[in-house]
């Protein structure tokens, strides 16, 4: 199996049950994954900091998953698909996550 770059960004619901199971059958098929949990309540240099500490381990596959709670802002319903919007709302603003797409290549 060949694996290329992938970086995935999970909030605490089925999705992130989901992508655990998806990371686990990766990791049985001998791929490296990088795993973090960050809270989306960061600041810029908080998520840099937490981006360079999994960028440093090379792994072809980064796996981080956002503190359960910490994508819904504050006083917004957690009913639906909120966590869903949120995660990319929070994730779409983290610019090293910017970078290392356009750093991506064949």
């Amino acid at each position: 199996m060949c694996f290329s770059s992938h970086f995935a960004l999970a909030f605490w619901t089925r999705t992130h049950l989901g992508q655990n199971a998806v990371a686990e059958v990766l990791e049985q098929e001998r791929a490296r994954v990088s795993r973090a949990v960050w809270d989306a309540r960061w600041s810029a240099e908080e998520f840099r900091t937490a981006f360079n500490e999994i960028d440093a381990e090379s792994s072809p596959i980064n796996y981080v998953a956002f503190r359960e709670g910490s994508v819904i802002p504050e006083g917004e319903a957690i009913a639906g698909a909120s966590g869903h919007r949120n995660t990319w709302r929070v994730a779409y603003t983290i610019e090293p996550i910017r970078e290392w797409i356009f750093r991506q290549h064949r």
